[in-house]
């Protein structure tokens, strides 16, 4: 490939450029060396810096498109180098190759330092000053061949946009990035001809031209050309002309010269005796001059008055300020450019290897920096914050900012944000003590304990001869009424075993070795957690933690009283009852789990849905409080029963020293979806809080009844009655002979606890306020056309997947990185939010896209439930009416058509498949009568 001969244009000419008013005020946040320059106006068309090289170039004969394929197969051919130089600072480059193999594309550093090497030139960049960053130090510099290769020349390419500052961060966010790259040159030269005399002008001199040849400067003589006759005289005649011109100037300034040379003479005459006088001036001369000076001085300050004394000071003072200031602004300048220009030279020098060694040896620098930090400066830091909160509330709220004592302004409005720290809701992230925990461990270390867990596990292997180690199975929470509190810590074993109990179904009894994954206690993981929660949780610092106990657990084992207390079902041939559901079980299939060393534990809870724990002290208490007009509730203890979620003993619902309040159901939405997904996977958790939710629901609803004017017309009536008229209406109701005429009061008191059963999600009655709302539906549709169940595969989905946390592209999944059934059903398992939110993804799509699309036919209504099944996941049932005039008698009479019966035939064949999965890998037959040409449809 022929070289490019590159000589640029470096000067300015109005006649044949323009400047680019834009990039000329981008041009004012730049270094102070490039002030001088001119922008000028290039194509922003995305080839902007191929442009900006032909306009320095001036040669037509070369097209953007050449440039851009010579630079693509320069950065292919020097790979090596570029990666090793710039791929730290700018990105992979195999990215950055596939970016500019577009046209149109917009440039980068890479093209930028490919063009040195093309052009044999060397390539100053110049970047503006605007959301600058240190990293971005590289951008400001000048680029140069590599060697062999000399440069000949040196241009200057400036980074601007084609927009304003103010539009471009209006477009972006409040950002600023550029996306336009023009040349800048050199002012044209200032012409003084006009100042020098007509005589030098006229003179005649030989013009001479200075050349380098072997680095020799050499005078290369032009020669004179004999000029015409006429043309001859006319130089003749001013020739004669200019030289009495010359002959009269040069008297002028003889004679010029020699007044200058008196003068000056006269001036060295009257300064020598003055600096004789002060070489000859006595100490005692000085001193007394000083003397007088000062007495001087006195005097006038005596005169002033007070007030003109203090100005002049404070002007003083002001001017010594300003100097001071200003010296050690320009000293830190120098210093920090210094420091920056050392910086760069020595990241400019180093290989991708040692940048990684830098970097790791940074990073554990900044990690130890962080774990040497004193806990008692952390407590007492954390304190103030709660303290200031506390006693700030009011005023804080009204305003203009919040700061704390590292000086940062946390936000300049004047509301509190409700999820800010400023609003305690800090919660801090989780320590390495308490990441890890098993549920026994937790349980031995929290200090309330408001339900009970059941662990049941399961072996899929039915055989004795085939079983292996792999296990899956439920944590099942049953919520209690009242919690336990401790003031020692941790729990005894034998207390332990009243609150965590273990189930296993299977074919022979498993190995402690195989429980010990989700079952076992680390006497030293439970002391360094209890310890760290004495010293930096506000909860523990009374709790005083007991060595008998401690001394009593095992060292990495499962203890002994949860396997003497473990129930075993040996040869349960029933278990797969309890994961039925729709389709077939994902973990049914043993062969996977072979090797797995997982167990998937679904999360379910054994709730009061119905209400029918909500006791009368409750309703009462909670209305009382609404009559007081009392609207902090009691404050929930929730912090002292999840140590491992509440770390510092901070952040939890309810709590009245915060400023703002935040109603509990929003707060509990926003735990759920706290980024570290600490809450989410908890076994418990979200139980726990569903639990209080719902009896808030039936408080609240309670309380409304109570309110309306016909609960208050049959509440004499419902008081009359007694124990035995409800135990009678319960056996009949069991012996399904119950009638609501036989006793008038007993059935208002029935249809009262309907209507607030029905306001409260998940309870019996709120399943019959849907059935009256499709009988409505049906009431003013008709009789729906078709009923079907969608049942996503959660534990199969790579979108599933992605929610729960797992890094995927999901524009380019590879196998290998969707792991075996049995992880990701732990994953699916561990994760109930980010599987909701991919079922209310999937299921809304698919009936926007399809049901209301059309793949169906035309639709007038639809109806759906969302349900689990045994293992917890979820599906939905839904009813579909067809948008057609058809009666169940019309289609009665029609479905004698022979015609009509084909067409819905063909209808039905088309919109309902069938799919063979669960005959693979078994011998089967293809039947060639049947129609094999048909496209089935995905469900």
């Amino acid at each position: 490939m022929i070289p490019i001969q590159f000589n640029p244009n470096q000067v300015f000419d109005e006649r044949k450029y323009l400047v680019d008013a834009v990039a000329k005020t981008y041009l004012r946040k730049a270094t102070d060396d490039v002030q001088h320059l001119i922008p000028v106006e290039v194509v922003g068309d995305g080839n902007c810096l191929y442009n900006s090289i032909l306009l320095l170039m001036n040669n037509s004969m070369i097209t953007t498109s050449e440039l851009r394929v010579r630079t693509v197969i320069e950065l292919l051919a020097n790979g090596a180098y570029y990666t090793r130089m710039y791929s730290q600072f700018i990105g992979p480059l195999d990215i950055a190759i596939k970016a500019v193999c577009k046209n149109y594309t917009y440039s980068e550093l890479y093209e930028i330092v490919a063009l040195c090497n093309l052009l044999r030139c060397n390539i100053r960049s110049i970047y503006p000053r605007i959301d600058f960053r240190e990293d971005m130090e590289i951008l400001n510099n000048i680029f140069r061949p590599t060697s062999p290769i000399i440069a000949n020349c040196s241009i200057t390419i400036f980074w601007s946009h084609v927009l304003n500052e103010i539009d471009v961060r209006e477009q972006n966010n409040m950002t600023w990035n550029p996306n336009h790259f023009v040349p800048l040159m050199s002012p044209p030269a200032f012409d003084d001809s006009d100042n020098i005399s007509h005589h030098s002008m006229s003179k005649v001199v030989t013009p001479e031209k200075r050349t380098f040849k072997n680095n020799a400067p050499i005078q290369v003589r032009i020669p004179e050309y004999q000029s015409s006759p006429s043309r001859r005289r006319r130089s003749e005649h001013s020739n004669e002309t200019g030289f009495a011109q010359s002959t009269a100037t040069d008297a002028i300034r003889e004679a010029q010269n020699g007044i200058h040379e008196q003068h000056q003479s006269a001036m060295e005459q009257q300064i020598q005796p003055n600096q004789e006088n002060l070489a000859n001036e006595t100490m005692k001369h000085r001193r007394i001059q000083l003397e007088k000076q000062k007495q001087r001085n006195q005097r006038n300050r005596s005169d002033e008055t007070a007030e003109e004394r203090r100005t002049r000071l404070e002007k003083q003072k002001q001017r010594d300020q300003s100097n001071r200031s200003n010296e050690a602004a320009e000293e830190r300048q120098t210093r920090l450019e210094n420091q920056k220009q050392r910086v760069q030279s020595m990241r400019s020098n180093e290989t991708a290897e040692e940048r990684q060694t830098r970097l790791e040896k940074q990073k554990q620098r900044n990690q130890s920096n962080r774990s040497n930090e004193a806990a008692e400066d952390r407590q007492t830091r954390l304190k103030k914050v709660k303290e200031r909160a506390q006693s700030g509330r009011t005023s804080t709220c009204n305003s203009s900012y919040v700061q704390y004592d590292n000086g940062i302004f946390l936000y300049v409005n004047g509301n509190i944000p409700k999820f800010s720290p400023a609003n305690n809701m800090w919660l801090g992230d989780i320590p390495p003590a308490l990441q890890g925990l098993t549920i026994p461990e937790e349980k031995l270390i929290s200090l309330y304990r408001h339900n009970s867990c059941v662990i049941k596990l399961h072996s899929p292997f039915h055989s004795t001869t085939t079983a292996q180690a792999a296990l899956k199975g439920n944590c099942i929470t049953f919520l209690q009424s009242l919690p336990n509190i401790v003031n020692c810590l941790p729990l005894k074993l034998d207390d332990l075993c009243d609150t965590l109990k273990v189930i296993f179904v299977g074919a022979h009894p498993p190995e402690r070795v195989h429980l010990k994954k989700i079952l076992t206690v680390r006497k030293k993981k439970v002391t360094e957690a209890l310890h760290w929660l004495k010293k930096n949780n506000i909860l523990y610092q009374n709790v005083e933690i007991n060595l008998h106990n401690i001394n009593q657990l095992p060292e990495d084992d499962v203890p002994e009283a949860i396997m003497l207390t473990m129930e075993q079902n040996i040869g349960d041939e029933e278990t797969s009852s309890e994961r039925v559901g729709y389709v077939p079980d994902p973990l049914a299939d043993p062969t996977e789990s072979t090797n797995s060393d997982t167990i998937p534990i679904s999360n379910s809870g054994v709730l009061d849905v119905n209400g029918s724990t909500v006791t009368s002290d409750e309703i009462k208490n909670y209305v009382l409080r609404k009559i007081k007009n009392d609207k902090a509730t009691e404050q929930m203890d929730i912090e002292r029963l999840y140590p491992t979620l509440f770390c510092y003993g901070y952040g939890s619902p309810e709590d009245k020293s915060r400023p703002v309040e935040i109603k509990l159901r929003e707060h509990i939405r926003y735990l759920l979806s706290y980024n570290d997904r600490r809450f989410e996977t908890n076994h418990s958790f979200i139980f726990v809080v569903f639990n209080l939710l719902q009896r808030r629901d039936a408080c609240f609803h309670a309380q409304l009844i109570a309110t309306k004017p016909y609960f208050q017309a049959s509440a004499q009536e419902i008081q009359s009655l007694n124990s035995n008229d409800i135990e009678m209406a319960l056996n009949k109701s069991a012996k399904n002979t119950f009638s609501s005429t036989s006793n008038a009061s007993l059935h208002k008191l029935l249809n009262h606890i309907k209507t607030i059963g029905g306001r409260v999600m998940g309870s019996t009655y709120s399943r019959t306020a849907l059935r009256t709302r499709i009988h409505a539906l049906i009431y003013n549709q008709g009789l729906p056309s078709i009923f079907l169940t969608l049942n996503p595969a959660d534990i199969h989905s790579p979108v599933a997947l992605y929610f729960a946390g797992v890094k995927l592209d999901l524009d380019n999944i590879q196998i290998e990185q969707l792991m075996t059934t049995y992880k990701r059903a732990e994953i699916i398992a561990s994760h109930p939010v980010a599987t909701a939110k991919f079922f209310h993804l999937l299921i809304t799509n698919i009936l926007d896209t399809m049901i209301v699309g059309g793949v169906l036919g035309r639709i007038k209504a639809y109806f759906g439930t969302v349900e689990n099944q045994g293992r917890g996941s979820l599906h939905l049932h839904l009813l579909i009416w067809l948008d057609h005039d058809f009666k169940p008698s019309d289609l009665k009479e029609k479905i004698q058509n022979a015609d009509f019966r084909e067409k819905l035939k063909a209808y039905l064949e088309d919109i309902i498949k069938e799919d063979l999965d669960e005959f693979k890998g078994k011998r089967t037959f293809e039947n060639p009568d049947s129609i094999t040409s048909f496209n089935p449809f995905p469900t």
